[in-house]
């Protein structure tokens, strides 16, 4: 198991009341960091509606976790 860093960004971090935080993550996938997060906060969503990211880009939710710090984005409207 990994304990990952993961910041909760937008709408998200009004969903988990939280800014960032530390979770343990059973698996080596950007899905399964989004599955421990979800399953953490008790969060309703739908994979296909988040990003998933690290500080220097977006990744895939199969590619293989690579970093200690997530970062998790909902979509955003602009104008």
């Amino acid at each position: 198991m990994k304990t990952v860093e993961v910041h909760y960004m937008g709408a998200l971090r009004d969903m988990t009341g939280v800014g960032s935080e530390t979770i343990p993550v059973d698996g080596d996938t950007y899905a399964d960091v989004f599955e421990a997060a979800t399953g953490r906060h008790d969060l309703k969503l739908d994979r296909n509606q988040i990003r998933a990211g690290t500080p220097q880009a977006f990744r895939d939710w199969s590619d293989p976790l690579d970093t200690g710090v997530v970062y998790l984005m909902p979509p955003s409207a602009g104008g």
